[in-house]
């Protein structure tokens, strides 16, 4: 398969996509859910402890209220202040009621606790006007030191308990919340890191292989330009810096071997003949043209050196006649 340069860089930008939406994800995810537990906590175990508390508030009002009307001496003083108390009392049933109905399964007894604590408290509280209004003031204070008091206790404790109760849901409930954040926290902090690892270790992959690749290329052409036509590299990726390696190496061969033709050439050997590799190979067409004038100029030669040897035969044959003669009229004379 081949893997090229494009395909790396779109194969690795694709990998730190995909994490960085996958982070975009879980953390859009893990922010739902922390809202979601926060919304939880804040109307779950924050609403309840608020409840606990108002209903300890409005006991302890009832309780002030009930003293109030029992130190006062006037009828109506006395009549608003227990209104006041029985409002406050309904305000705690109320409230008992409400964080009954919310609570969960584990929490459901100590509401049910107040609850029922509240109303024997409202049994009790009832009696208390009735008591004044009948037996006196000494009468009443003396009913509410006991049945009443033993109730409102017995309800302030059953708040005291609830409160605490709450507290300590409260409290689990804000540990796992702040687990669930550090748990986010480290997995965004992970995933990023990875993302980040992953973009330099592919940054830095490709950058070798490339600088590689460039490098034995470079070298090739050094030495081409050294005159060195024997110089070879290899490439192992099957990618654009191969294909430049690969170009260069037949680059390197053409030029070998128009190399080796010139040696021939310079040989005396004139039987090659170049073959240029297109219309744009100057150096095979100039070599192509140099042979045949060398080839023309050597047939030139040949001619000319027959003509001389031609005519140095006639001029000896020329000789050979003169020779003769001159011979031939020596004989004259002497006879």
């Amino acid at each position: 398969m081949r893997i090229t340069i494009k395909l790396k860089l779109a194969l690795s930008f694709a990998l730190v996509v995909a994490m960085l939406i996958s982070l975009a994800v879980l953390s859009t995810f893990s922010l739902s859910n922390l809202n979601d537990t926060l919304f939880s906590l804040v109307n779950g175990p924050v609403v309840r402890l608020q409840h606990a508390l108002e209903a300890k508030g409005a006991l302890a009002e009832t309780v002030r209220q009930q003293k109030n009307a029992l130190l006062a001496t006037e009828t109506d003083k006395i009549n608003e202040y227990y209104k006041k108390s029985e409002a406050s009392l309904a305000t705690v049933l109320d409230l008992a009621q409400k964080g009954f109905e919310g609570a969960s399964a584990d929490r459901k007894p100590a509401w049910e606790a107040l609850k029922t604590a509240a109303a024997d408290f409202s049994k009790a509280a009832a009696r208390l006007p009735q008591v004044q209004a009948s037996s006196g003031q000494q009468a009443a204070i003396s009913f509410s030191q006991g049945d009443v008091s033993k109730a409102a206790n017995a309800t302030s404790d059953a708040a005291d308990a609830l409160v605490e109760g709450q507290q300590n849901v409260l409290q689990d409930a804000t540990v796992a919340a702040e687990s669930a954040y550090q748990s986010i926290r480290t997995l965004v902090i992970a995933l990023a890191a990875s993302a980040a690892l992953i973009a330099i270790v592919a940054a830095t992959w490709m950058s070798l292989s490339i600088a590689r690749g460039l490098r034995r290329g470079i070298e090739l052409a050094e030495a081409v330009a050294l005159g060195d036509l024997g110089h070879d590299v290899a490439h192992k990726s099957n990618d654009e810096i191969k294909d430049l390696i690969s170009a260069m190496q037949r680059m390197t061969a053409n030029l070998r071997e128009t190399a080796g033709m010139a040696a021939e050439i310079s040989n005396g050997n004139l039987t090659v003949t170049p073959k240029p590799l297109s219309d744009k190979d100057i150096l095979g067409r100039s070599l192509l043209d140099m042979v045949e004038r060398l080839r023309s100029v050597v047939t030139d030669a040949l001619v000319a050196s027959d003509n001389v040897s031609a005519g140095s035969q006639q001029l000896s044959s020329a000789s050979e006649q003169i020779a003769q003669g001159a011979t031939e009229q020596a004989s004259s004379a002497e006879e």
